[in-house]
């Protein structure tokens, strides 16, 4: 007689289950605009770093915590500080970085227990 039929129109598939996720974009903060007084809005000009570290650390920039290191932060012009910590060495070091105008800077802190050059930086542009 021979072998019987496939159906045609199979059973529909089970619906799929989607565990609950998220997604986190990282955006960093908009630097605020100045103000002088009587409310007169002062200008504030910026420049570009980019922290990092070697080997790897957890990195603060004016005491807020980096989560990705690498990304170009937007800060305003001047003086700011590069705290870094590598926990599974035991080496925290603080570097202070000077911003510049429309210019990017990447600054490495090199993470070494012993003294010498703690921080390398460059001009990106």
């Amino acid at each position: 007689m021979g072998r019987p039929k496939k159906s045609i129109n199979p059973s529909p598939p089970a619906p799929l289950k989607f565990k609950k996720s998220f997604h986190l974009f990282l955006t960093p903060k908009k630097p605020q605009q100045g103000f002088l007084r009587g409310g007169v809005k002062k200008k504030v000009e910026y420049g570009y770093l980019v922290p990092g570290a070697v080997p790897w650390a957890d990195i603060w920039v004016d005491g807020i915590k980096q989560e990705v290191a690498g990304l170009p932060l937007k800060l305003p012009v001047g003086k700011h500080k590069i705290k870094c910590n590598n926990p599974f060495l035991k080496i925290t070091k603080e570097v202070e970085v000077e911003v510049v105008k429309d210019k990017k800077i990447n600054a490495t802190v090199y993470m070494k227990k012993e003294p010498g050059k703690d921080v390398k930086i460059r001009f990106i542009n």
